[in-house]
């Protein structure tokens, strides 16, 4: 669906294989390594800029999809959620048998069912 595939491209550093992508995840572990180890103010002020931008993005969607009929009102609160697990994925996903971005999409089409 149109929803779906929105969200799955809001998503798709989390749940794509693409060597430039497999780099841009490296990466960014590497920038929430930098965070932990010396959170500088500025730092974390950049990361939650980034968390905000993208969860903005997602809760666009989400809302469009209810004014759709798409999805139900409640779908909305889904969002922290789903920013939530694409982070967790982009920070492990690199760990063998994680299986992450399948949760990813399944959690994504259990929101659109």
């Amino acid at each position: 669906t149109y929803i779906e595939d929105k969200i799955l491209t809001l998503f798709s550093l989390c749940i794509s294989d693409y060597n430039q992508n497999i780099q841009r995840k490296k990466l960014y572990r590497e920038f929430i390594l930098v965070c932990i180890n010396n959170p500088s103010d500025k730092m974390q002020l950049f990361l939650k800029k980034i968390k905000n931008k993208y969860l903005k993005w997602l809760k666009e969607i989400l809302e469009y999809g209810v004014e759709k009929d798409v999805l139900i009102p409640q779908a909305y609160n889904f969002a922290e959620g789903l920013m939530a697990l694409g982070e967790n994925i982009l920070v492990f996903g690199h760990i063998e048998h994680y299986n992450s971005p399948n949760i990813l999409q399944s959690q994504i089409k259990f929101l659109l069912k």
